[in-house]
């Protein structure tokens, strides 16, 4: 049965290396809510994040074809529901919401107003996928006029700092 799944690659950072991950998903059919790929505190090296729906066989190859590929330094694919987890959203909203009866939601989920329009304002949001999907069922209507999210942002295995590796990176 297929499952939501966060795939997490720190790997150097190499031309073609996000092609060649996306090939091995494309050839394999994997299903893809999200990808990011973003630098982190070693120069050279990034974390690639993607969240993807595969049945718990097929993860367990996946992962074991990604770590075969020459620049990849570490993966993780472990279920969406065994980490922390988190997303990033983004919701733009007409100013005629703060007289309807939706007008209290965007207090009572925390959400932050971050930018100002004449007629409109943006609200972010950070949160799981049900928090996320929830505030935009109480938004969705005529009020709501534009909607974005950011990919899965975990707390990821491959983000200690204890090992070996990374110290010897950092110290380079």
């Amino acid at each position: 049965m297929k499952e939501k799944h966060l795939l997490s690659v720190l790997a150097e950072d190499e031309p073609g290396l996000l092609g060649r991950l996306l090939v091995m998903l494309t050839r394999r059919r994997i299903e893809m809510d999200s990808l990011s790929m973003a630098k982190t505190d070693i120069n050279s090296v990034v974390l690639i994040t993607a969240e993807l729906l595969i049945d718990a066989a097929d993860a367990k190859n996946l992962q074991l074809q990604i770590s075969k590929i020459i620049e990849v330094i570490k993966t993780s694919l472990v279920p969406t529901g065994a980490i922390l987890a988190q997303k990033l959203a983004f919701f733009k909203l007409s100013k005629d919401i703060m007289d309807a009866p939706q007008g209290n939601v965007v207090q009572k989920y925390g959400a932050q107003i971050i930018s100002l329009y004449q007629d409109a304002f943006v609200i972010s949001k950070a949160g799981t996928d049900a928090v996320i999907t929830e505030l935009y069922n109480k938004l969705e209507g005529e009020h709501l006029l534009g909607f974005a999210q950011t990919g899965m942002v975990a707390d990821s295995q491959l983000l200690e700092g204890n090992d070996e590796w990374r110290i010897s990176q950092l110290a380079a």
